[in-house]
């Protein structure tokens, strides 16, 4: 019986290398995401602090602090942040047991995402059913079946069990971005408006040369396409975030189209990756 569930569930096992790169994959987009999130409090402040200066240099009333209409548009989300953050901790541990065979902080995340989820109760170390999952792993040990093998059954047991809060958090999070992102789109474009204004004010001092202006221009260039680059990420967040549920789904369920699924979410979490290393290294020159 045990011979027979080894061959079985061996043969169901995803290789490590898909596990690793979708991984990878999750680890960067959730922290993408993320951190894009956070550009609704960073594009708030940048406001007001262009507005003030405006006032400033137009010699109004110098006021040191955001503005109440500025500070208004700060949204709070720690359940989301708290989401993603734990999308990002399973992707890293997914990653880290398929390469090293570290099962310890898979299954620490694995709890941290059924939490998020909102799951009452999230065992320790779960398993793909009551009868296969414990035993392919004592048999594995005991009959002196390779360790890779044994590791593998481990993730793919917890990849089974935590399916449910992948799916769940994944379509709470669509649900919840759509509103932040459309509040963030209006705050860019405000940002944009008042970034212009500042730039207007400078130029109409005849004193300022065109040395100094060029100089500007540069600056504000590179503090909106910074926070363009982190709204066009946030503006992505359906098609990651389902393309992670789905690409999870077919490694829980092994199916067939796993490994093209998994192609599309890396080449995806890749290109985001990418644009904005770009725009980070451009923005430092």
């Amino acid at each position: 019986m045990i011979a027979v569930l080894l061959a079985g569930g061996c043969a169901a096992l995803p290789k490590a290398e898909k596990v690793k790169a979708f991984g990878a994959a999750v680890d960067s987009s959730a922290g993408i995401l993320s951190d894009a999130l956070s550009t609704n409090r960073v594009i708030a402040v940048r406001t007001s602090q262009e507005r003030q200066a405006v006032a400033y240099i137009q010699g109004g009333r110098v006021r040191l602090d955001e503005a109440d209409v500025d500070l208004g548009a700060i949204i709070s989300a720690p359940e989301q942040v708290a989401m993603l953050d734990a999308l990002q901790a399973y992707g890293k541990a997914l990653e880290l047991a398929a390469d090293q065979g570290v099962i310890d902080e898979l299954e620490k995340a694995s709890v941290r995402l059924g939490e998020a989820a909102g799951d009452m109760v999230v065992a320790a170390s779960p398993v793909a059913s009551p009868v296969a999952g414990p035993a392919l792993k004592v048999a594995g040990r005991l009959l002196g079946f390779s360790l890779g093998n044994a590791y593998a059954a481990e993730i793919t047991s917890v990849i089974r069990a935590r399916d449910p809060a992948v799916q769940k958090v994944t379509s709470l999070l669509v649900n919840d971005l759509e509103g932040i992102v459309s509040l963030i789109d209006i705050q860019v474009l405000n940002f944009d408006i008042k970034r212009q204004e500042s730039l207007i004010a400078v130029r109409a001092d005849r004193r300022v040369d065109r040395l100094a202006l060029y100089k500007e221009h540069m600056v504000a260039r590179a503090d909106l396409d910074t926070i363009k680059v982190k709204q066009a990420a946030l503006s992505n967040f359906k098609t990651i975030l389902e393309k992670m549920a789905a690409t999870h789904h077919a490694l829980a369920t092994n199916q067939v189209d796993t490994a093209k699924l998994i192609a599309d979410f890396v080449a995806l979490s890749s290109d985001m990756r990418d644009v904005l290393k770009a725009v980070n290294a451009s923005t430092k020159r």
